[in-house]
């Protein structure tokens, strides 16, 4: 299908390169999830990576263990839910894609702040730079953004923790969360969590 819909882009378009279509996958499903590896090589050449689209994915969970009275969906208000309920998950998409070369983002921080407000914007962001952070760690390449607000916030933390990555020396991820939280105790927690 691919194939030949690049093939009538080309016979209109003769400067169209045959190859320039990628698929990005989002897996919505624990079924896909423990067939990302399957998906992909049926994909390929096009195949680039995959996603977690974790909030129709423990959707999906729910239903496949409606029956099961000892199961609980885990809250989607919460804001560590990424941090705490979808590690699995993360862990079966960066093994599934890395080998291969994949793309492995995660998922969204989807607590926005109250513009003006600074107390909101602590409480957004603090969840945020955990969110990000524990993402990274796991070995994903990036992450989707619920509002554009986010995006330069999360470019810095991910090249300031690249940078930390080439160089466990550098500062420019403490910096960062110094410049970001205003609370001491907050910005030490945060400082525990990216070390830990």
């Amino acid at each position: 299908l691919i194939l030949r819909t690049e093939e009538k882009i080309k016979a209109l378009h003769p400067e169209y390169i045959i190859g320039s279509i990628g698929l990005f996958i989002v897996f919505e499903n624990p079924r896909a999830i423990f067939r990302i590896q399957e998906i992909a090589d049926s994909l390929f050449p096009y195949f680039i990576g995959g996603s977690l689209g974790w909030h129709d994915f423990l959707a999906s969970t729910a239903r496949l263990f409606r029956l099961d009275p000892n199961y609980r969906i885990p809250v989607k208000a919460d804001p560590n839910i990424v941090i705490n309920h979808i590690k699995e998950s993360h862990d079966i998409l960066v093994s599934a894609l890395g080998p291969i070369g994949g793309v492995c983002i995660g998922g969204m921080y989807g607590v926005l702040y109250e513009p003006g407000n600074p107390a909101s914007f602590e409480v957004s962001i603090i969840g945020y730079i955990k969110d990000v952070i524990a993402q990274l760690k796991r070995g994903l390449n990036g992450f989707w953004v619920a509002h554009p607000n986010f995006v330069r916030l999360g470019l810095a933390l991910v090249s300031a923790w690249r940078r930390k990555e080439k160089d466990p020396t550098d500062r420019s991820l403490r910096q960062l969360v110094q410049i970001l939280v205003n609370t001491p105790e907050e910005i030490t927690a945060l400082i525990e969590f990216i070390e830990g």
